[in-house]
């Protein structure tokens, strides 16, 4: 059997052209700015997700000074230490780890009586805090109180 010489169209076809580079370099950047972009996008998230629980961590750590706070109405003289003026508002660090950064929330406590008989308090904490992007976001929680028993 003889080796033959393929033909001369065949032998122009062997190699890729300019155009079929340039088109798999755009697919290939298109594809690494996609990957790029969706670490950056799931960085962001993470971020926002850590604040927001170190957040709602600060409010639940006021809310558990006000349930040791001492309220006993049947006392003599009565003790009632749960208003909203024994619990002003305060300034702390967020609880989350970052460069150089240190990120700021403000706790604001409100007490609201609701009934005296029997005696029963709303109390609602507000943790304020800001991100990156100049907004401010703020987690709440709210519980009623009754005295001690």
């Amino acid at each position: 059997m003889l080796l033959s010489h393929p033909p001369k169209a065949a032998q122009l076809c062997r190699g890729l052209s300019l155009c079929e580079i340039v088109i798999s370099l755009a697919l290939t950047s298109l594809s690494v700015a996609a990957i790029v972009d969706g670490y950056v996008v799931c960085a962001r998230q993470a971020e926002t997700s850590a604040l927001h629980i170190a957040a709602q961590a600060q409010a639940l750590e006021r809310l558990e000074q006000i349930r040791a706070a001492k309220w006993d109405p049947n006392a003599d003289p009565p003790v009632d230490q749960i208003w909203t003026s024994n619990f002003p508002p305060v300034i702390k660090v967020l609880d989350v780890p970052s460069r150089n950064v240190q990120r700021l929330a403000t706790n604001i406590t409100t007490v609201q009586v609701i009934s005296t008989t029997p005696p029963l308090k709303a109390i609602k904490i507000q943790t304020v805090w800001g991100w990156n992007t100049g907004r401010l976001f703020t987690n709440t929680i709210a519980t009623y109180r009754g005295p001690d028993q």
